[in-house]
């Protein structure tokens, strides 16, 4: 965490000068307060008068400085979580999908939340915070000092006890802040199944049925939290009472040395005042502090997993300079299995350069498979793949995507114009230009483009037809050499299913895979060559 604390600590420091000066404001507002008393009993109404004045200056300072404190102790903690999310984003895109696709999409929506957020709130926001406790403590520490050495001993010995005490419950703390992390991922995975669902759950007929099964996670994870809350406040208050109990035991020495004549009335003011001030910061400097150890096991999993991208090694290159390389793809003796159930064994097959073959099954029947392993999806297969002539496993999957597109099954739409939608913000494509305009023809997209000229469109209420056209313009616009369409017409009626296979079958010059279980012989009539996964696996 330290690069991320290095690069915004201009901020960082600005709050801790700010909690300096709002700490020596209030202390001298506190030793006018006292003067004030001392004046009072004196008679003395000239520097009543002076005192007060100078009480609501301070005042003024050490609202003001406060808020100075507050405004950049935030932007140190903001600038941090845009910091964190940036290589957050980065590390997902960089991750292999083979490894990505290893844990739960609950996974990556809570580290990016819930964990991202704890981080923000619980390390970078408190660090400043404890700094500033521990300001606060010090200044009146020495105010009590100049008081009284006893006033001074006393609190000190009273504060700092909670902090040898916390020592004992940090690793307590840690473990709870990772059940709720656990917890919180559970919670968006039933949050999930309600959000995208809705429509077969509606259709089952059981929406009670789920709405109990979301329930019971929800409410498992709100125990998780309140006895996270409970544990925390418990410990929190225990120490506050050691500071309580400080402040009794320096009020009756106090009053005994106003009885010997060794210090004020004004001075025990002041005193009780100060006290209050060491109780308070030394009880919020370990409550921050046990926070800030808490967030030990989430942020080790955070910087686990972009410590993880670093150690993974490079991919070469994918070069496809026309006459250098050989053509499309081979495949041989390919061997995959799921379990003990295999997919492919042994299988063999050439796909050429600018042809179009589909991948033909039933539902299940692992069709997708000899698409996943074209992405890279796959690891743990026997045999040899070779793309324009260089072994598979040697390329980088950022070079392979430069050549490979994919239509996944479920279009993904973005809420942004059709022009962004298509061209993904590449700043090279014009949206006047020759290369967009045809794309947009090609793909029979002319009616949208004309209604988001005319202000009129919203791209998310846009048909499934269109949705998967805008899809396949996406990947096209990229001038992939191969491009994987994984069940294009799933989910379309008649007529978009007939316009998307003519599109499919008239895409010249690029390597089409299409995943299919259309059993047409005449649209099966139109590929190079069919794989038929009954005879795979059989």
């Amino acid at each position: 965490m330290k690069k991320y604390i290095k690069a915004n600590l201009k901020y960082l420091i600005l709050s801790i000068l700010f909690a300096l000066l709002s700490t020596i404001s209030f202390y001298f507002l506190t030793s006018n307060m006292g003067k004030v008393v001392d004046a009072a009993g004196a008679g003395n109404f000239e520097i009543i008068r002076e005192s007060s004045l100078y009480a609501l200056l301070f005042i003024v300072l050490w609202v003001f400085n406060s808020y100075l404190m507050l405004n950049s102790s935030n932007n140190f903690s903001n600038n941090v979580a845009l910091s964190l999310n940036r290589d957050y984003c980065r590390a997902v895109f960089l991750m292999p999908t083979a490894i990505y696709d290893k844990k739960s999409n609950d996974y990556y929506i809570n580290l990016m939340n819930e964990d991202l957020n704890i981080l923000r709130r619980d390390y970078f926001l408190t660090l400043s915070h404890f700094a500033s406790y521990v300001i606060q403590a010090i200044v009146f520490l020495v105010g009590l000092f100049l008081i009284s050495p006893y006033f001074c001993a006393l609190s000190l010995v009273f504060s700092l006890l909670p902090f040898f005490i916390s020592k004992f419950v940090t690793k307590k703390l840690q473990a709870l802040q990772m059940e709720v992390s656990k917890s919180n991922e559970e919670k968006f995975g039933g949050i999930k199944e309600i959000v995208f669902g809705s429509h077969p759950i509606k259709q089952s007929g059981n929406e009670e049925t789920f709405i109990n099964r979301y329930l019971r996670v929800l409410g498992k994870n709100l125990s998780t939290i309140k006895e996270s809350n409970i544990k925390m406040n418990v410990f929190n208050q225990s120490m506050r009472g050691l500071g309580l109990l400080s402040q009794l035991v320096i009020l009756s020495l106090g009053a005994l040395l106003i009885l010997k004549g060794t210090v004020t009335t004004g001075d025990l003011i002041m005193s009780m005042f100060f006290i209050t001030s060491v109780s308070d910061a030394v009880g919020n400097a370990i409550e921050t502090y046990n926070n800030i150890k808490s967030t030990k096991g989430v942020g080790d999993k955070f910087l686990n997993m972009l410590k993880s991208n670093e150690e993974l090694p490079k991919g070469r290159v994918l070069a496809l300079e026309a006459g250098k390389v050989k053509d499309g793809v081979s495949v041989n003796n390919f061997s995959f299995a799921f379990g003990d159930r295999d997919i492919f064994k042994n299988f063999s097959y050439e796909l050429a350069d600018g042809g179009a073959y589909a991948v033909i099954g039933e539902s299940g029947s692992g069709k997708s498979t000899f698409a996943r392993l074209l992405t890279k999806e796959l690891d743990g297969y026997k045999g040899e793949v070779t793309v324009y002539g260089q072994d598979l496993n040697e390329i980088s999957e950022k070079s392979l995507f430069e050549s490979v597109a994919v239509v996944p099954q479920e279009a993904m739409i973005f809420k942004d114009s059709l022009f962004n939608n298509i061209t993904m913000y590449d700043s090279s494509i014009k949206e006047d230009s020759a290369e967009y305009k045809e794309i947009i023809k090609k793909l029979n997209l002319e009616g949208l483009a004309k209604k988001e000229k005319e202000g009129t469109l919203d791209v998310l209420q846009a048909s499934g037809g269109e949705k998967e056209r805008i899809s396949i313009a996406r990947a096209m616009i990229r001038k992939p050499k191969i491009l994987i369409l994984d069940e294009p017409t799933t989910g379309l009626d008649p007529d978009n299913a007939r316009e998307v296979k003519r599109i499919i079958t008239n895409l010249d010059g690029v390597l089409r895979l299409v995943i299919t279980h259309d059993y047409d012989e005449e649209y099966l009539k139109k590929f190079d060559g069919v794989i038929f996964m009954n005879e795979v696996c059989a």
